[in-house]
């Protein structure tokens, strides 16, 4: 264990790389070609998990202490920084412009992944779902859309860009906040209008995992 001041870290050398455990999670958001050799070129990896921090701090600010660290491994010369809960994975040179001092909440993006989570067929009719991935990681739950294939199979272009800029604008004013939407609260994403819904009904997605649970919308 590392303690710094009322910080406690529990550090984990893994001598073969990436540990098997832990890769599929980091690579399962679909990294970059050099992000992917990057990882494939580890011979030696360090797992940091957070133990104890002082009291009364936000989920913004437990993150940010905990980047400190990490951040440290980074100037040592770490050369890609992995979130599995969020897969997410960062090579060094992305990271090098940013100190950790200086992050955001509006830096969140860096940390938080989405996509196509689950394609499902309830009583012949295909609903695919889309989802993000590391808002566990700042005590909050991750969203979820559910969308009927069209006939064609595919979703429109419209839903798909309003999706990805909703998955990627909501997030840190989330984090920002430390809140979510309410039942009913609306939020319009380009042409489209997104409607919070609130957590899924039990047993509605057991397929999908969220350390915090989900906010459907619709």
């Amino acid at each position: 264990d590392l303690a710094l001041g009322q910080w406690v870290f529990r550090v984990v050398f893994v001598l073969e790389g990436v540990p098997p455990s832990i890769w599929q999670s980091v690579t399962a958001g679909q990294p970059s070609q050099e992000t992917l050799d990057a990882l494939e070129q580890q011979r030696a990896a360090c797992l940091l998990f957070l133990i104890d921090a002082p009291p009364k701090l936000t989920p913004w600010e437990l993150f940010k202490g905990f980047c400190a660290v990490v951040w440290a491994w980074v100037d040592a010369g770490a050369t890609v920084v992995a979130f599995p809960e969020a897969q997410v994975a960062i090579v060094r040179r992305i990271l090098l412009g940013l100190e950790s001092e200086d992050l955001q909440p509006q830096h969140a993006y860096l940390f938080l992944s989405n996509g196509v989570a689950k394609i499902v067929d309830d009583k012949g009719q295909r609903t695919v779902w889309l989802r993000t991935w590391g808002l566990g990681q700042f005590l909050l739950p991750d969203l979820a859309v559910g969308l009927p294939s069209p006939p064609e199979g595919g979703l429109s272009n419209d839903e798909l860009e309003s999706l990805r800029l909703l998955f990627e604008t909501l997030p840190p004013s989330m984090v920002a906040q430390h809140g979510i939407l309410p039942v009913g609260g609306t939020v319009q994403v380009g042409l489209k209008v997104w409607s919070a819904v609130g957590a899924p009904a039990p047993g509605q997605l057991t397929f999908m995992t969220s350390r915090c649970g989900f906010q459907l919308l619709v």
